[in-house]
């Protein structure tokens, strides 16, 4: 029994013995596996700030699925997959670089405070150049945007200013002009307030080949002088610097609008040992055809053909956007598969939503199309209530005038009787005659008064204006207005006096403003206004104040009422 304790003891002993040296090589294992991969990103990450190629993605692949994992931090993370992506961007397989960009910028917080601000903005600035490349100028203003936006994040100040400066290039490709200079403008301004002046000198490189384009050579030739002599990309003999000698088409470009041929022709020449031969070549064809040289423009004619035909080669800009394209669609397949199989358990509830949604919209078109016919019938009546109005309120001042015609016309007859002291029978007789008609006129006149009198007193009566008066009355357990009250009271108001309505809508009054004059109109004191429209006297106030201004020009609210009344009575 002792011996088989002592065994038993001896084999858990043993036992735990093997898994703490299991788990200390597991640990070790681990602990190794993860300084490996460590070692092999930071030897990515100094072959990439070391403009070092890569020529394979096989190392990189296994560094992203070591840390293609929830328990690694964002940062980590993110440059994995912006390494990966400058693999495939060294390798020339642009999609596949994009693709991994994309991926690296997915996976930064950017709500995080130690979000790598520092390594975003430098993957965007990876994708900028690359869609540069292809020529698709919105995704490289895109890519600038989100650039400059992080770079300012991580308190880059150089780099933030620099992708405005790239936003405007991304522009001129786009053949936006204003947007160029306005941000060729802001960048030049920001590099000089931060003492950056060799920079503030070369941003205007699009603007200088705009002007020249345009003709405006004075402002050309301001800015080529300020880049000449502040740029820095000048040797001591007033060389260009080797990779900036397209300042040489500016410069002959300049020269040829001024028709300083020969001028032209010397910076053109300076350019055919650089890599923009077919600018070279174009321009020497320019001058030539100015100087109307038959064999250097047959010449020139070839070698412009030749080197344009070189460039178009060099660039397949629409093969690598199918690429691209097919990519994006490999890449969202796998999503899109699973969406397929969820879509297939749900497949009858999806019918029954879509055949309810059809019966919905249905409804609702029957619903919008009988509104429709409503209110445009409702809009006919109106148009034709206020054209009756019309032609009512001008028979009315044609009245009015031809009254104050015959009041005139009856004191001077009167004056001419008194001065002659006559008892001319004749003209006592047409005084009386034309008294009669005055008199019969101030009664067609009235005649208008009384009616506008009949109207107000009926609109009173409507049931919609007494459920009003009601829901004012505040001893009255009553709800404040609903929408559709308010629809009703407009309607009925409409119909009584569409031209103040109609002034109404082409003042542009608020709704408050509307409703806050409508009850005035109405008779309603302030009172009532607030409690009607739920609010406080001061904002009563300031909508009547502002219906005034706007109806009748006038400020205050007091003479509101007044007003309405005045309008409604033809005043």
């Amino acid at each position: 029994m002792r011996n088989t304790a002592t065994y038993t003891r001896l084999s858990i002993l043993c036992a735990i013995l093997f898994l703490a040296v299991l788990g200390s090589f597991l640990i070790r294992q681990q602990v190794a596996k993860s300084r490996h991969y460590a070692q092999l990103l930071s030897e990515a990450q100094w072959m990439n700030q070391h403009d070092s190629l890569f020529t394979t993605d096989s190392v990189m692949l296994r560094v992203v699925r070591h840390y293609d994992h929830w328990w690694h931090p964002d940062s980590t993370r993110m440059k994995a997959y912006y390494l990966l992506g400058c693999a495939y961007r060294d390798m020339g397989e642009a999609p596949a670089a994009i693709h991994y960009y994309n991926i690296a910028t997915e996976q930064a917080d950017t709500t995080a405070k130690d979000c790598d601000f520092a390594t975003l903005f430098r993957i965007y600035g990876q994708m900028a150049v690359i869609y540069e490349q292809q020529n698709m100028p919105e995704d490289v203003l895109e890519a600038w945007v989100s650039y400059s936006k992080n770079a300012l994040k991580a308190k880059d100040t150089l780099n933030h200013i620099l992708g405005i400066e790239r936003q405007g290039i991304a522009y001129y490709q786009m053949n936006d002009t204003a947007n160029v200079f306005r941000l060729t403008k802001e960048a030049h301004q920001l590099y000089l307030c931060n003492n950056y002046i060799q920079q503030a000198a070369r941003a205007y490189s699009p603007v200088i080949y705009i002007h020249l384009k345009n003709g405006h050579y004075k402002e050309a030739r301001v800015l080529m002088n300020e880049f000449r002599e502040n740029s820095g990309l000048f040797d001591i003999q007033g060389n260009v610097l080797e990779g900036n000698q397209l300042f040489y088409e500016y410069k002959g470009l300049y020269h040829l609008g001024l028709h300083h041929a020969d001028s032209a022709e010397y910076f053109y020449r300076k350019l055919i040992n650089s890599p923009y031969k077919y600018e070279a070549y174009r321009g020497l064809l320019s001058v030539y055809s100015l100087n109307k040289n038959t064999d250097s423009i047959v010449k020139y004619s070839k070698l412009t053909d030749n080197a344009l035909l070189l460039w178009a080669t060099q660039r397949q800009a629409d093969a690598v956007i199918q690429s691209s394209a097919m990519y994006k669609y490999e890449r969202h397949r796998n999503k899109a598969e699973l969406e397929a199989k969820d879509a297939q358990i749900s497949h009858q509830i999806i019918m029954l939503l879509v055949a309810f949604l059809i019966v919905v919209c249905l409804v609702a078109y029957l619903c919008y199309e009988h509104i429709r016919k409503s209110q445009l019938q409702q809009e006919i009546e109106f148009r034709k209530l206020l054209e009756e109005h019309t032609n009512k309120e001008n028979e009315y001042h044609r009245q009015r005038i031809a009254l104050a015609e015959m009041e005139h016309k009856y004191e001077k007859l009167q004056e001419q009787i008194s001065n002659t002291n006559s008892n001319n029978i004749e003209l006592q007789g047409t005084l009386r005659e034309m008294q009669m008609k005055i008199t019969d006129q101030r009664k067609l006149i009235n005649s208008y008064r009384h009616e506008v009198m009949e109207k107000e007193e009926e609109i009173m009566k409507e049931p919609i204006v007494c459920q009003f008066k009601t829901m004012a009355n505040k001893t009255i357990d009553s709800n404040i207005p609903r929408t559709r009250d308010w629809d009703r009271l407009i309607s009925i108001y409409k119909r009584y006096f569409p031209h103040i309505y109609a002034h109404m809508k082409i003042s542009e009054l608020s709704t408050q403003e509307m409703h806050s004059a409508i009850l005035t109109h109405l008779g309603a004191t302030t009172t009532d206004l607030v409690i009607l429209l739920n609010t406080s006297k001061n904002t009563i106030s300031n909508a009547k104040s502002g219906a005034n201004q706007k109806l009748f020009g006038q400020k205050g609210a007091p003479e509101l009422a007044a007003n309405l009344k005045k309008c409604a009575y033809f005043e």
